[in-house]
């Protein structure tokens, strides 16, 4: 008899098991990496808009000398950004408040709504507040 060399049947089925365990395994954790960046995308844009809107309340301490944040109807994301980043509108503006939308998660068919509420009046506060839950953040998450 001669010796042959090669795997066995078992020793096959071994290593196609350990593959689809680890698939098992690597798959959801990629699914994450997509949700956390869309999570990402969120927050820093959300914080660029803050940034951008006390940058604006700073120029109107220089043009008027009082502190003023952009009326809700009257707010534009090109006020704030120099650039608008893909997914992102403002809908629905009227009265002193508007809405920030977040369109580019298909996890999110309506997508991510953020409430911005401002008078517009001098030393008037502003509020941004997640308008439902998304990315385990509570309903009413104030940003």
């Amino acid at each position: 008899m001669r010796s042959q060399k090669g795997f066995t049947l078992i020793e096959l089925i071994m290593v196609i098991v350990i593959l689809g365990i680890l698939a098992a395994v690597v798959v959801p954790k990629f699914f994450d990496f997509t949700t956390d960046a869309h999570k990402s995308n969120v927050e820093s844009v959300i914080g660029t808009i803050k940034t951008g809107l006390e940058i604006y309340a700073a120029d109107q301490i220089v043009n008027n000398g009082y502190k003023k944040f952009i009326k809700g109807a009257d707010f534009a994301l090109s006020d704030v950004l120099d650039q608008i980043p893909e997914n992102w509108s403002i809908i629905g503006a009227s009265g002193d408040a508007c809405v920030i939308k977040y369109d580019g998660d298909s996890n999110y068919s309506g997508g991510v709504l953020v409430d911005y509420n401002c008078t517009g009046a001098a030393g008037a506060p502003y509020t941004m507040i997640l308008d439902g839950a998304a990315y385990g953040w509570a309903d009413n998450k104030t940003f």
